[in-house]
């Protein structure tokens, strides 16, 4: 797809891991690991690096751009650099499924990896879908344009404080077969025995409670003010 060699995404997932799991030295290997994907963010088109990270990396978007704001020079707690929400994955794939191994049985490993899965819950294209345990609300959404994908995403009741870390959700809209993998991911075990809350409707360009503005404001000398854009 793009030419970043293997062995780059590599040594990031090998300093996250170190990152999060050696205090003392947590700060010099988040900063080792910024400093690549700065590299990488460079290499690749705009727009293009949060799918990457998706694609190749067991870093969630929130904690890369922690890496590379250490890297940057800028000051990060370091308790921030193992925050429990990040250690979530972000999506399914054959070449990353293995950091779901929390979240889902041997079988269904298996079954991902050979393209066997078959959900045991699925949305009907069109509706709604919204179920709450102890750990937040589950919104599960059809696509503005396209109501037989669908935008999942998981509101924290669980006292969470940082900047942004009371939501998480899929960056583009899903297939509905893989709709139940990405509940798993955010820790909804059994998305099958959910008691799911569901009506028909207009569905949503994002996922339900994402924050509606990513990136900064620019103010021009006549006052005219622009949003520009995250590249995630």
């Amino acid at each position: 797809m793009h030419d970043i060699s293997q062995a780059t995404s590599t040594e990031i997932n090998r300093l996250h891991e170190l990152a999060t799991k050696t205090a003392s030295d947590a700060i010099e290997y988040a900063k080792q690991a910024g400093v690549l994907l700065l590299k990488v963010k460079d290499e690749l088109p705009y727009g293009v690096f949060g799918k990457w990270l998706d694609q190749n990396l067991s870093v969630s978007a929130r904690q890369a751009q922690r890496y590379m704001a250490i890297a940057q020079g800028k000051p990060i707690p370091v308790r921030e650099l193992a925050a429990k929400y990040d250690a979530l994955p972000q999506l399914p794939r054959n070449d990353t499924v293995s950091h779901l191994s929390n979240y889902l049985s041997q079988q269904e490993i298996d079954s991902l990896v050979d393209g066997t899965w078959t959900p045991n819950w699925k949305p009907e294209a069109g509706y709604w879908y919204i179920t709450a345990t102890e750990l937040g609300a589950y919104w599960v959404v059809p696509d503005l344009k396209r109501p037989d994908l669908f935008h999942v995403s998981r509101l924290y009741s669980d006292g969470t404080e940082d900047d942004g870390g009371l939501f998480d959700g899929t960056r583009w809209a899903e297939s509905a077969d893989l709709v139940e993998i990405r509940l798993k991911g955010f820790q909804l075990a059994e998305p099958d025995k959910a008691i799911w809350k569901m009506h028909k409707g207009a569905g949503l360009s994002e996922p339900f409670g994402a924050p509606e503005r990513h990136g900064m404001k620019i103010i021009a000398k006549d006052g005219t003010e622009k949003w520009i854009g995250d590249a995630f």
